[in-house]
């Protein structure tokens, strides 16, 4: 199965009624004029957080446009980084024995470590 083509895009939407805002945000992610998934925070006692609204539909954007230009799921690439990453500490190891130490192979992995929790 494969997601909507095109590249994905969102909108977030605060209503307002009267000038009074509304603790309501609605979220749209979309490609072309295709509606990918929507989803309102609805009426609730606290005003919607749009800042977090904003940064959950751009994740889910980024998640399609990265499947169409990888052909990767983020799982599938997640799990790839790993294999790589593993690789590349093997590699790391063995020039090391050899007394052949490469800056860019540690650059590599210093990178692909960057962000880790």
């Amino acid at each position: 199965m494969k997601p909507t083509t095109g590249k994905w895009d969102f909108r977030v939407k605060t209503n307002t009624h009267g000038g009074w805002r509304c603790p309501e945000t609605d979220v749209t992610i979309f490609s072309g004029g295709t509606i990918i998934a929507a989803y309102s925070t609805g009426y609730a006692e606290y005003p919607a957080n749009d800042k977090e609204n904003e940064a959950n539909a751009s994740l889910m954007a980024d998640a399609g446009n990265t499947y169409h230009a990888t052909g990767l799921t983020p799982s599938e690439l997640a799990a790839q980084r790993e294999e790589l990453l593993a690789a590349l500490q093997h590699a790391e190891e063995i020039l090391y024995e050899l007394g052949a130490e490469s800056e860019t192979v540690k650059s590599a992995i210093t990178n692909a470590t960057k962000g880790e929790k």
